[in-house]
C-alpha cells in the first residue's frame, strides 16, 4: 500500500515527547516475561543481540495460559522478523489484545500506539457489522515494527518483498500481513533497547495505554490499520487485486479518529480538496476510476485529488448503496488472486451497483449536497 497523502504532512510520530518517559508514566497491568523464561534458540549467529536479554532481579509470576500465548506470540514476532530481515535488531514487544507491537525500546509509542489501535479494531467492526458486513476474527494478532533506524527500515522492506520504501514513512503489506514504519521522533531521554523483552496488555487497561499522545499521528495510524484491519477480518482476501477506491477509499474513511480532535481536520481537508477538484474538472471520470487499481505518482497535486475522490466515493457507496457495496465486496472475495482484465473489473462493478452512468449521476448529486452543506 501506498503512503495515503494529504494536505497536510502526514508524519507517523509528531515531534516532542513528555519530559520523561519513565515506567511509571505507563500504568499498565502487565506482566513482564522473565527473560530466563525467553530465552530461546533462534538458530542464526547474526541475532547474538537476541542471546543477552537482561536478567531480572526477581523471579517472574507463573502466568496464565492467556499471558504466556500472547508472550509467545511476541516472541514470535521478534524471531520471525529477525529472520527476515537477516538481522539482529534488538526488538521488544508490546501485545495487546488484537495486536503485536515490536519497537525498539520507545514503550511511549507501544502504549500510544496500542491503545489507538484496539480502539480503531473496535470502531472497524462496529461499522461494518452496523452496515450489513458479515466479518470474522483475526485468526492470530496483528503485528507492527516500529524500527529505530530508516536504514534498517528500507532493509526490511526489501529483504521481505523486493521493495522500495524510500518515499514512505510506514506502511501495509498484504505479502506480510505486517505495518511496517520508523520511528521519526525518538525519545529525547536515550534509552537502551531491552532485547527480548515483552509486555502484555489487555484491553481493560485501554485509559492507562493513552499515554504520551503527542508521539502519534493518529490519521496515519488508523489509516494502515484499516487496510491491515480490512484484510484480516474477510472485508479483503489478501492476493486479489482491488480497485484503487475500495482498498483506499475504506482506509481515508478510518481516519477520523473520534478520541482525537485533531483527525477532524483531516476530514475537512479531503472535503475541501474532493471539491476544489470538481469545481476545477479535476475529477477522474468515474468510468475509468471504478476500474483503476493504480494512479500516476508523478503528479502530487493529481495524487491528493485521488484520495480525497476515493474518501468521497466509499463514503458515498457506504452511507447509499450498503447492500450493493456488501455484494460488491462479497463478490470480489471470491475471484481468483492476480491481475484481471479491465473490461471484468467494470463488469464486476455493474453486476453490484448497476449502470456506471446512473451510479455517476447520482455520484454528482451527493457531492451538489457536500457543497450545499460546506
Amino acid at each position: 500500500m501506498r503512503k495515503s497523502p494529504s494536505s497536510s504532512v502526514i508524519r507517523v510520530f509528531a515531534l516532542g515527547v513528555a519530559l520523561s518517559l519513565c515506567a511509571t508514566s505507563i500504568a499498565v497491568l502487565a506482566e513482564t516475561v522473565d527473560s530466563e523464561q525467553a530465552r530461546v534458540s533462534l538458530g542464526r549467529s547474526r541475532l547474538r543481540a537476541l542471546k543477552n536479554w537482561p536478567e531480572t532481579s526477581a523471579p517472574a509470576p507463573v502466568p496464565d495460559a492467556a499471558t504466556s500465548a500472547a508472550s509467545d506470540a511476541g516472541l514470535g514476532q521478534i524471531k520471525q522478523v529477525c529472520l527476515e530481515c537477516q538481522t539482529d535488531y534488538p526488538f521488544s514487544a508490546l501485545v495487546t489484545d488484537n495486536f503485536v507491537l515490536l519497537h525498539c525500546g520507545n514503550t511511549a509509542w507501544a502504549s500510544s500506539t496500542g491503545a489507538l489501535l484496539e480502539r480503531t479494531y473496535e470502531r472497524f467492526y462496529k461499522t461494518f457489522e452496523k452496515a450489513g458486513f458479515l466479518l470474522k476474527q483475526p485468526a492470530d494478532r496483528m503485528t507492527w515494527v516500529c524500527f529505530g533506524k530508516t536504514e534498517d527500515y528500507h532493509q526490511y522492506a526489501w529483504q521481505t518483498e523486493r521493495r522500495d520504501v524510500s518515499a514512505l514513512e510506514g506502511y501495509y503489506s498484504a505479502q506480510t500481513n505486517r505495518v511496517a514504519l520508523y520511528d521519526t521522533a525518538p525519545p529525547l531521554l536515550p534509552t537502551a533497547p531491552a532485547p527480548g523483552k515483552v509486555v502484555t496488555a489487555w484491553a481493560e487497561n485501554e485509559p492507562a495505554l493513552g499515554a504520551a499522545p503527542q508521539l502519534l499521528d493518529a490519521v496515519r495510524t488508523v489509516h494502515e490499520a484499516a487496510h491491515q484491519l480490512a484484510f484480516n477480518s474477510g472485508l479483503q482476501r489478501r492476493g486479489v487485486m482491488y480497485p484503487f477506491w475500495l482498498s483506499e477509499g475504506l482506509a481515508t474513511a478510518f481516519e477520523n479518529d473520534p478520541a482525537d480532535s485533531s483527525s477532524a481536520s483531516e476530514v475537512s481537508a479531503r472535503r475541501r480538496r474532493l471539491l476544489d477538484a470538481r469545481a476545477v474538472n479535476a475529477l477522474i471520470p468515474l468510468k475509468e476510476f471504478a476500474t483503476m487499481t493504480r494512479i500516476p505518482m508523478d503528479d502530487m497535486g493529481a495524487v491528493y485529488d485521488a484520495y480525497a475522490q476515493a474518501w468521497g466515493f466509499f463514503t458515498f457507496l457506504l452511507q447509499r448503496h450498503r447492500s450493493e457495496l456488501n455484494h460488491y465486496v462479497g463478490r470480489l472475495h471470491s475471484v481468483p488472486r492476480g491481475r484481471r482484465s479491465t473490461e471484468r473489473m467494470r463488469r464486476e462493478f455493474t453486476d453490484s451497483f448497476g449502470a456506471i452512468r446512473e451510479v455517476d449521476q447520482e455520484w454528482m448529486a451527493y457531492l451538489d449536497q457536500m457543497q450545499s452543506a460546506k
